[in-house]
């Protein structure tokens, strides 16, 4: 929020800075805050929103792969729709680059779902039924997790209730 104030228009850096702090206090006071009418307005001139279904979601997977081979992960689907979206409302020398943010085989079982394919509930294996189904190979990152030991033993996790109070008491983090 405070980089949009700054850099929202103000003419006068004081101005900016208090208005920016007028912002900080609200949040750190009630955990919101509310912006006025002229950082509203030069806000939604700069930017646009949309939401998406979870099925609009699978669908965009669906198009992307069954028209251009492509195997999008849920995010990039969703910002593909977005931009597809605001392309219909825009002028026609409008132009959009979507960067794809994640890889697919990171949601593999939604990924599957979208495509038709049943997931199996086994991570694992349902990377290699998206592997199979796609031809595309899972990044190494992802596929060789199979074979690397476990870190972290899951007995011994911090209830989130008690993640605060731990994070403060290690002194290596300070």
């Amino acid at each position: 929020a405070e980089n949009l104030v700054l850099n929202g228009g103000f003419e006068d850096p004081a101005a900016a800075a208090a208005e920016t702090k007028r912002l900080m206090d609200d949040f750190a006071a009630t955990g919101r805050y509310a912006l006025n009418a002229s950082a509203k307005a030069r806000l939604q001139a700069t930017f646009k929103a949309a939401a998406v279904t979870p099925e609009e979601t699978e669908e965009e997977m669906r198009l992307m792969h069954e028209r251009c081979g492509y195997v999008l992960d849920p995010h990039t689907a969703v910002g593909l729709d977005c931009a597809k979206r605001y392309l219909a409302s825009a002028s026609p020398d409008r132009k959009i680059i979507c960067v794809s943010t994640a890889s697919a085989f990171k949601f593999a079982p939604a990924v599957l779902s979208a495509l038709g394919t049943a997931p199996s509930g086994e991570d694992f294996e349902d990377l290699a039924k998206l592997e199979a189904l796609t031809g595309v190979k899972a990044p190494l990152p992802l596929s060789s997790l199979k074979e690397k030991a476990i870190r972290f033993d899951p007995d011994a996790a911090i209830a989130p209730a008690e993640m605060e109070a731990a994070v403060l008491a290690d002194e290596k983090l300070f």
